[in-house]
């Protein structure tokens, strides 16, 4: 993990157990000092400031568009879609498996339903079937949907539901011939879903969560 800046949770063996040693961190020292919170005190106050800091940064950035034909995406480790092979991917995914059953248990608790989906990544919902089959060849795996099988099987283990967003998406991807990740300013087919990428995972998942809706609560 890149920023350490921010609290985690660990396994002890025995139960999850909240990392707080980020507080100790000297990002997170400097921003907690008083001249810190006095500048960004300032910074909200201000339009002005903002506008200036805001082309000042506008200035930094330059966009440099990045091939993305082999379907691997800046940001984003290709083994994030795969099962896990290296040791500490498969400590990832434990935790994370465990996190989301804490999740479901807190929520049954409270006799409500618990719903979850896994946000597809780029490749996995392109428009062009080969971008995402140039990768899978790449990674020597049939396909990149691991990811959503094995928070299925979560699911199944805590019973609760998962709404298959993948097929769905690539679906309406290729048949369309709509990117629903990225944006023209800067790259299309990656990053963060865009208008259309929200306008139709919130339209798959409306539709599931209707039905759930309708179904007596046990």
């Amino acid at each position: 993990e890149p920023v350490q800046c921010r609290p985690f949770f660990t396994w002890d063996g025995e139960q999850l157990r909240l990392d707080e040693s980020f507080r100790e961190h000297p990002d997170y020292v400097l921003a907690q000092a008083p001249a810190t919170q006095w500048k960004n005190s300032v910074i909200n106050a201000s339009r002005l400031v903002q506008l200036v800091r805001h082309l000042r940064d506008a200035r930094r950035q330059t966009v440099q568009p990045t091939d993305t034909s082999s379907g691997e995406e800046q940001g984003l480790e290709a083994e994030a879609l795969i099962e896990p092979k290296s040791p500490a991917w498969q400590q990832a995914w434990e935790l994370t498996d465990r996190l989301i059953g804490q999740m479901a248990a807190e929520v049954h608790q409270r006799d409500r339903q618990f719903v979850a989906f896994a946000i597809p990544s780029g490749v996995q919902v392109d428009p062009d079937p080969a971008r995402c089959g140039a990768l899978a060849k790449k990674l020597n795996v049939p396909d990149l949907d691991y990811a959503e099988r094995h928070l299925a099987a979560v699911a199944t283990a805590h019973q609760f539901e998962v709404i298959p967003l993948v097929e769905a998406l690539r679906s309406y991807a290729e048949t369309e011939g709509r990117h629903l990740h990225g944006f023209r300013n800067t790259q299309l087919g990656t990053g963060h879903w865009n208008e259309e990428g929200h306008r139709q995972a919130a339209r798959v998942c409306a539709a599931i969560l209707r039905e759930l809706i309708k179904r007596p609560t046990k």
